[in-house]
C-alpha cells in the first residue's frame, strides 16, 4: 500500500486489531453516540470490533487498512470485495488532519484493482458532508439503524 507523506499506510496484521478496536469504540463514542444514548448499538460496536471479527472478515476477503503517524493508529478502513466501505475510523483528536482523505483514496485505489466501478457505504449523520466533498453522493432514504441514522452513498470510479 501507498503511504502518505504524514502517515504510513499498510494492510492491517493480527498486531494491529487492539489498537483498531480501540479507536473503532473512541469513533463511535465521540462521533456516533456521544450521550450514550444506545447501549445495544455500543455492545454490537463492541463485538464487530473484536479480534476474533477483525480475523473472520480478513479471512473473509475484506481489505483492512491502517494508518499510523509516529507509531500510533489514526485511522483505518474496510474494504469488502462488493466494493463496500464498511469502516472509515479515524482517531477523534485526528480528524480534519487529512488522516481520513488518504485513507479514503488508499481505499479507492484498492478498489480500483480489484476493477470494481463503485463505491459504496452507509455514512453517519457526522460523516456525511466528509463523503460529499470526496465525490460520493447520496444513493438512498435516510434510515435509522437502531436509533442511529445511516445514509447510503456511492461513488463511481
Amino acid at each position: 500500500m501507498n503511504n502518505s507523506p504524514n502517515i504510513e499506510i499498510r494492510e492491517a496484521t493480527h498486531d494491529d486489531y487492539e489498537a483498531m478496536k480501540q479507536l473503532g469504540m473512541q469513533c463511535y463514542d465521540s462521533n456516533i453516540d456521544p450521550n450514550r444514548n444506545y447501549r445495544l448499538v455500543r455492545f454490537l460496536f463492541l463485538r464487530y470490533f473484536s479480534i476474533r471479527k477483525f480475523k473472520q472478515r480478513q479471512k473473509d476477503g475484506v481489505m483492512i487498512g491502517v494508518a499510523y503517524k509516529a507509531k500510533q493508529l489514526v485511522g483505518f478502513y474496510e474494504l469488502e470485495k462488493s466494493g463496500l466501505l464498511s469502516s472509515l475510523y479515524i482517531l477523534p483528536e485526528g480528524q480534519g488532519k487529512g488522516y481520513g482523505k488518504a485513507l479514503l483514496s488508499e481505499a479507492i485505489k484498492q478498489a480500483q484493482i480489484l476493477h470494481l466501478t463503485t463505491m459504496k457505504l452507509d455514512a453517519s449523520e457526522y460523516a456525511k458532508d466528509f463523503y460529499l466533498h470526496h465525490g460520493f453522493v447520496q444513493s438512498g432514504k435516510k434510515r435509522q439503524v437502531l436509533g442511529i441514522t445511516m445514509i447510503p452513498m456511492h461513488k463511481k470510479l
